[in-house]
Parts: C-alpha cells; sequence; structure tokens
C-alpha cells in the first residue's frame, strides 16, 4: 500500500512540476483555497443542448441580469456588441461561438472575460448568475474569472487558447480540465486544479484522467500510423469505434486542412456521430462555416475551427458521403478563394 502511494505522490509531483514551468506557481494565492472558493460563487449549469435562445434562459432564470460564459445564444450577435461579447434582454454572453468575424481567429471566452475585467475593473455582480453547459479549460476559467475566483491572468489567457486552439502537449491543467468535459463536477476539478498547482497529492480519479488523455494521444498516433485515420483530399478522417476527441489528432495528422472523425451513435446505431475541427494545414481564411456543413447535417454545430453534432444526436449520412460532400466543398471555397487574389 505504502509503495502505491509512493507511485501516486510522485505522479501527481511531476504533473505538478510540469504546471509550474508553464507559470501556474503564480496562481498559488488563488487557487490554495479554491474548492471553498467557488462554492461561494453564483456558477450553474445549464443543459447542453444543440440551440440554446434567450427565450430559453429565461424560461430557467425569469428575473433579473444573467451572464453566460463559454457557450453560444442564438441570435446574441443582434444585441448590443461588446469588447468581451454581446448583451441582449438582459443576457451579457461571454463567449466566443458566435458566427461573427471577430471570433474567426484564436480567442477564448477566458481571453473575453479577462478583457471585461480588465475594462469594468471588477468581478460581475454576486447576484448575477453566471452559467455555463460544460465543463472544460475555457468554461472553467471564464467562468471563475468572471465571478473574481480567478484573476485575468496571462498564463490562464494562453492556456484557454492552448486549450482550443492549439492541442498543446504536456499541460496537466488542460489535460485534467478537458477530461472533466462529461460532467459537471467543479468542486472536483476545483479542488484537483489547487492541489496540482499546490503540489498535493490529486484525486485517484484525477490521476487517471490524466493517463487515460495521454492514452488517448497514443491511441490518436497508432490510428495515423495504421491508416485508420488516413487524409483524402483536404480531409483527414477515420470511422472509430471509439470516440475520439478531434483535437488530439491535430498534433499527429499536421498534413490535413479538416479533420472528421466519426463514431457511431450508442443509442442509435444508424447515426454517426461527428467531430470536425481545421487542421494544422488548413489555409488562412478557412472556416468551417464555409463548408455549408448544416446544409448536409443540420445537426452540426460549433464555431469556425471546431463542431460536432454529438448534442443533437448525430447524422445518418455515411462517413464517405460525407467527407466527399467537405471536400467539394472545400475545392470550391479554395477556387473562389484564388480567383478573388
Amino acid at each position: 500500500m505504502h509503495q502505491i502511494h509512493s507511485a501516486r505522490s510522485q505522479e501527481s509531483w511531476q504533473h505538478t512540476e510540469a504546471v509550474h514551468r508553464l507559470g501556474f506557481e503564480a496562481l498559488r494565492p488563488y487557487t490554495d483555497q479554491l474548492e471553498s472558493a467557488l462554492s461561494a460563487t453564483s456558477i450553474s449549469f445549464y443543459p447542453q443542448v444543440n440551440i440554446i435562445t434567450s427565450s430559453d434562459l429565461r424560461r430557467a432564470y425569469p428575473q433579473g441580469p444573467l451572464c453566460v460564459c463559454d457557450f453560444h445564444v442564438e441570435g446574441i450577435e443582434g444585441g448590443a456588441e461588446l469588447a468581451y461579447g454581446f448583451e441582449k434582454d438582459g443576457i451579457l454572453v461571454i463567449d466566443h461561438h458566435a458566427p461573427v468575424e471577430r471570433f474567426a481567429r484564436p480567442i477564448s471566452s477566458g481571453n473575453l472575460a479577462a478583457i471585461y475585467r480588465d475594462l469594468v475593473g471588477e468581478p460581475i455582480s454576486p447576484h448575477v448568475p453566471v452559467i455555463i453547459n460544460h465543463l472544460d479549460v475555457d468554461s472553467f476559467v471564464s467562468a471563475l474569472i468572471m465571478t473574481g475566483t480567478l484573476p485575468p491572468h496571462p498564463v490562464l489567457e494562453q492556456t484557454v487558447l492552448d486549450a482550443d486552439h492549439f492541442c498543446v502537449d504536456g499541460n496537466p491543467f488542460i489535460d485534467l480540465l478537458q477530461s472533466c468535459q462529461s460532467t459537471e463536477r467543479l468542486a472536483f476539478a476545483a479542488r484537483n486544479v489547487s492541489h496540482l498547482i499546490a503540489g498535493k497529492e490529486l484525486d485517484p480519479e484525477a490521476l487517471e484522467m490524466l493517463r487515460a488523455r495521454a492514452a488517448e494521444r497514443d491511441r490518436a498516433s497508432q490510428l495515423v500510423q495504421s491508416g485508420l485515420i488516413r487524409r483524402e483530399g483536404a480531409v483527414a478522417w477515420g470511422e472509430l469505434t471509439v470516440p475520439l476527441e478531434s483535437d488530439i489528432v491535430l498534433s499527429v495528422m499536421n498534413e490535413a486542412a479538416i479533420i472528421l472523425l466519426f463514431s457511431p451513435n450508442p443509442r442509435d446505431s444508424e447515426r454517426w456521430i461527428v467531430r470536425s475541427r481545421l487542421g494544422v494545414s488548413a489555409p488562412k481564411g478557412l472556416k468551417l462555416f464555409d463548408l455549408d456543413l448544416n446544409q448536409l447535417d443540420p445537426n452540426w454545430g460549433g464555431r469556425w475551427n471546431a463542431g460536432s453534432n454529438a448534442r443533437a444526436g448525430g447524422s445518418t449520412v455515411a462517413p464517405k458521403d460525407y467527407v466527399e460532400f467537405v471536400n467539394k466543398k472545400f475545392e470550391s471555397w479554395n477556387r473562389q478563394e484564388k480567383q478573388e487574389s
């Protein structure tokens, strides 16, 4: 038993050393009591559905102002445009998913939250509900910056970009929070982030999450080497029996402009869950919106460089037909770009 505990402690310490090399030690004054500080905030979860409107939010929160972090509210771009997002019907949206040109670049909700704090000079009122609909690096960081639980620190601003856009390996802070995506376990995430930065023993489950994330990177590499994920035209794609997040493929498949990963819907074998992302070799100016994915797959949703149809149950389109459609749309976009240049 002592040997097992020692092995876990060494593993936790190695992860702590990694985040300290990245500058997270500067956050310790804020993270040492992070779990208790988080419990005093007004952060809550809204269900993950494909389309969320301001009317939907108002049914759940009828009175007073609201703050949404890191998910798109349909039509919010028709409201007041602010340096840190949009505001409409008393709903402030700190989110980078709106289909507008200024968000079609590497920017994340955590960066927008930092802009809010810089311009306004203080966190949002503790009486305003702060709403997220998933748990990952960007939702965690943006919500905690907005509530004042974490500061708008440069290391956090770089980390949300690394997690959302650059698929940087070797960052346990990212790997831990990205591994929490299918949960709503804010307290678990906060406790283990605190322990990670302080050099304390991580929960056994958190250590297992970090191991699993490393194993997923190895699996992605093996799938590429075996040809199960292969390139066809501009698209790298694969039919996978076990789902794989598209961001993990970025570092092992760098010659593709677009990545499409297909896996069966476990609740409906006739439907395919499709995870899509712009690849490392995507030409400058290309956005997933340019590929008219909703024309083929009405259930697709996402931002300019990443998306999925998982929240709406997937697509009945066969993977090869899906890839053919995307390649044709890419070729059409590419021809038009050359003609205009």
